[in-house]
């Protein structure tokens, strides 16, 4: 009898531990260990492919390939067939067993719904942030089945099957698929075929394409396309000058300009031959350098040159020339172009470039010291001017035309953030926008020099609007433009764009608006942002604080002030950046003893990023980090470390899954540290629920706002946990225990009705509080919002209700006043509020690797315990 307890009881342990791993297999659906690579190979399996062994070919093909990758550590692969209709045939996975007899196993039929393959691939691949996404499709034609659009980038003309390419191209546009994934293309084309399928395959493979009426050339491409997905090939613009010196331009109606690409052979072993690079310039009227305007014998600038060879571990450098028309290009500006890259052994490579040119239309916008400049110095509010002011500042907005709800309580916030502070982004923005017309600040104050206007409670007004409209989308979209362009270029590069911008100005270049970042002497502060205006640059000998520098920018500083030379009053040119080159560090003498090192933050020269109504379509939600706690930042499948104070550099780090570190930037607001600082975190997706709690786990001050594209959300308390935000318009505050306030702002709901709630209260006890805005009104349910006051608004009226004694609330617009629609007493209960965010976790739509591992673990389980409960019985059968 022993030894069958004995059994009994190893049984039991068996029995818990496969429930463990059954357990966690069912709850790792919702988080996923992304991998550094990610492919999705889109396979065609219409019945076309039976034709000439095409499916058998491309199996053995998609296999190699499939082995060639995944040499390379942190990939894994997932296989979509399709014919009529796309089907994951295999997870995402490194399992190189199971991705063979996945492909091994398909059989064609049906026809060629390319749509479905793209909808299946972007639904496995939206979850996974990072930056190395890859979807290659092999197809042997056009698409001829699914949805279908008449209008579109192709027409009737270019052949049949053009509607259903329409589609296509129309669904990879609106789900963003160039800014999230690398697609190429595969395709079989004969020679006879009438339909759209070579143009179609060409347009859809933006990272880089392939076409052919051999299909064993096209499974050969496979091996090709190996080099370019493990990033052995790469391609990039060095570097830009003109091919003459520039004066010799003067008398010419256009300027020839050099510009050298770089193609790295990143492969240690193997050399790549016959690489041929092409420039595309049918975006723009722009045309390359005829061959009389320089020595052919000794350059060849052609739009279309090959390198014979590129030895392992090394690169080589061509050079193309664009001649740009004055004409089109006279107030400057960006040069866009394609570089497309093949060679024997890589698939077609195929980037976008742009370069700067020079402005050339004679109209110089250089700063006049007494004329464009503020007379007024940088300065700071008393809490009593702020608040005075608010008013005064939400006028200017509307009359700028600024009156979405998200933007008006972005704007509140940001005033009581910026009041207290110094002003030199608003002195400098609106000096730019007076100077290029766009403002009319010297003829509303009957003046001709923006120097002699008084800086009355109106002009206060104007410059608190333009100081805080660092909170607006469109300024926010123009920096995360900036960084999205900078971020894999070097300093010089950056440094060489703003000389050519600042250079600009006086041929009738916007003036630049250049924020800074200043590392100070005293390593105990944290850096600090400032803004100023770049309006020229200068080259010499400049002699100040006993160094000697060659080149310096022209500034307008809003912290100099005037100096009177026999009445003539000028800028303090202590206050100008003078430098060498960029390496050798950027000095500006009048900081000199309080700051190590001056870098540049990011810069606009086009008037269009400076405008508050531009509408950026590629906007990316953020989170605005304002005080010094360290935060967690949770999505449904990755977490963050949030430490604002980080010196360095390091502020946002991921913490799971360590793919990908989050983008961020600081706002130019000069409290001489980011201790109030907004810091940005540009969010990997722009919907859904984010989580943000204290580093420690403990109820602490906190103090951020999350901003989506229709949502504005905002969390100030003084000892929380954190909050969980949704795009859905709604906030659960955790844990709180201190005085707070709740901003909740929609442009989803109809203008006229309440917009944006402000929820606030001072209790220490309320715990959680979860907020949700309905197209009628607003919800809260918590463990204690007795007292708690609600107030609504929007541009045309405003009501106030505070609530007592009440567990659940709700309360609708009625027109003019909000109505309690709903009251439920909870005060005989002592079970918690369930919010929408302690659900359990929703499965994903996509099978990850694991996937199969709670199956397995489910039929050992249910095996275990059929053989425990007959163990039990017979034991019981021999008691008796």
């Amino acid at each position: 009898m022993f030894k069958k307890r004995k059994v009994f009881a190893l049984l039991m342990v068996a029995f818990l531990c496969v429930s463990t791993i059954f357990r966690n297999s069912v709850y790792s659906y919702d988080i996923k260990d992304d991998a550094e690579r990610n492919i999705v190979l889109l396979l065609d399996i219409s019945g076309s492919m039976s034709e000439d062994n095409r499916i058998d070919l491309m199996k053995e093909s998609a296999i190699d390939f499939c082995k060639e990758l995944l040499t390379i550590d942190n990939t894994k692969i997932s296989v979509v067939s399709f014919d009529s209709d796309a089907e994951q045939v295999c997870p995402l996975t490194n399992d190189m067993n199971l991705l063979e007899r996945s492909i091994n196993d398909l059989y064609d039929g049906g026809g060629t719904n390319i749509y479905d393959a793209l909808v299946t691939a972007n639904d496995i691949l939206k979850g996974y942030e990072t930056e190395d996404n890859n979807i290659v499709l092999m197809t042997d034609g056009a698409p001829q089945s699914g949805p279908y659009s008449y209008d579109g980038k192709f027409k009737e003309s270019d052949g049949s099957c053009y509607e259903y390419a329409n589609a296509c191209m129309d669904y990879v546009k609106e789900n963003e698929f160039e800014q999230k994934y690398k697609l190429y293309t595969l395709g079989f084309v004969s020679k006879n075929d009438n339909s759209v399928a070579e143009k179609f395959l060409t347009a859809l493979g933006y990272s880089g394409y392939y076409t052919t009426d051999n299909f064993k050339e096209l499974t050969e491409y496979f091996k090709k396309l190996v080099q370019n997905i493990n990033k052995y090939i790469k391609v990039y613009l060095y570097d830009v000058e003109t091919l003459k010196d520039k004066s010799s331009y003067n008398d010419k109606d256009y300027v020839d300009y050099i510009v050298s690409i770089r193609v790295n052979n990143d492969n240690l072993s193997k050399p790549v031959h016959n690489v041929k690079v092409d420039c595309d310039n049918t975006i723009l009227s722009v045309h390359g350098i005829p061959d009389s305007a320089y020595d052919t014998q000794k350059n060849n600038f052609n739009l279309s040159q090959t390198i014979s060879k590129i030895a392992p571990n090394t690169a080589e450098e061509i050079k193309v020339g664009f001649r740009i028309s004055k004409q089109d290009f006279g107030n400057g500006g960006m040069v866009p172009f394609v570089c497309t890259v093949s060679g024997d052994e890589i698939a077609t490579i195929r980037e976008k470039m742009e370069f700067y040119v020079d402005a050339w239309n004679k109209k110089d916008n250089s700063f006049i010291s007494t004329a464009d400049m503020w007379k007024k110095p940088n300065y700071e509010d008393t809490d009593k001017e702020t608040d005075a002011d608010m008013n005064a500042v939400l006028n200017e907005a509307y009359y700028h035309g600024i009156s979405k709800p998200t933007e008006i309580a972005g704007l509140k916030d940001a005033m009581v953030r910026y009041g207290k502070k110094g002003h030199c982004y608003g002195l400098s923005l609106s000096s730019i926008l007076e100077k290029m017309g766009v403002e009319k600040i010297r003829s509303k104050a009957n003046k001709k020099k923006l120097y002699d206007v008084e800086v009355d409670d109106n002009q206060k007004s104007l410059i608190h609007f333009y100081q805080a409209s660092q909170c607006f989308s469109s300024l926010r979209a123009s920096e995360q433009k900036y960084i999205n362009k900078y971020e894999k270029l070097t300093p010089d590069y950056k440094l060489r764009d703003l000389e050519t911008a600042a250079r600009n100005v006086k041929n009738g270049g916007t003036p630049v608006l250049l924020s800074q970042k200043w590392i100070y002497r005293d390593e105990n502060k944290d850096d600090g942002y400032h803004a100023v205006v770049v309006y020229g640059d200068e080259i010499g000998t400049f002699k100040k604080n006993g160094k000697t520098y060659h080149k310096r920018l022209l500034t307008y500083d809003s912290n100099s002030s005037f100096l009177n030379l026999g009445g003539l009053y000028v800028k303090n040119d202590d206050y100008y950046i003078y430098y060498n080159s960029y390496s050798d560090g950027l000095y500006i003498p009048a900081y000199d003893k309080r700051i190590a090192k001056v870098e540049i933050k990011s810069f606009y020269s086009d008037i269009n990023d400076m405008n508050l109504r531009n509408p950026h379509s590629n906007y990316s939600s953020e989170l605005m980090v304002n005080n010094r706690t360290s935060f967690f930042l949770n999505n449904s499948r990755k977490k963050w470390l949030l430490n604002k104070s980080d010196k360095t550099g390091n502020n946002v780090a991921e913490i799971m899954g360590n793919t990908k570190k989050l983008k961020y930037y600081f706002d130019s607001d000069m409290n001489e540290n980011n201790n109030d600082s907004p810091m940005h975190v540009i969010l990997p997706e722009n919907e859904g629920e984010y989580k943000v709690t204290t580093q420690s786990g403990q109820a602490e001050d906190v103090d951020f706002n999350l901003l989506y594209s229709d949502t504005y959300l905002s969390v100030k308390s003084e000892l929380a946990e954190g909050a969980v935000m949704n795009s859905d318009n709604s906030i659960t505050l955790k844990n709180n225990r201190g005085k707070f306030k709740v901003v909740l702002a929609s442009n989803k709901i109809d203008e006229n009705k309440f917009t944006i709630y402000t929820v606030s209260g001072d209790q220490s006890n309320n715990g959680d509080i979860a907020i949700h805005l309905t197209d009628k009104g607003i919800k809260l349910d918590g463990e204690n919002i007795e007292n708690i006051q609600i107030d609504a608004e929007n541009k045309d009226k405003k009501d106030t209700i505070v609530i007592s004694d009440k567990k659940t609330v709700e309360y609708v617009d009625s027109g003019d006043k909000l109505v309690n629609i709903k009251e439920k007493e909870n005060a005989n209960t002592k079970e918690p509020v369930i919010t929408k965010t302690e659900t359990a976790p929703i499965k994903s739509k996509v099978v990850s690797t694991g996937d199969t591992t709670h199956i397995y673990a489910y039929i050992t389980l249910t095996v275990v315990s059929i053989y425990a409960l007959y163990m039990i019985k017979k034991w019981k059968l021999h008691q008796r």
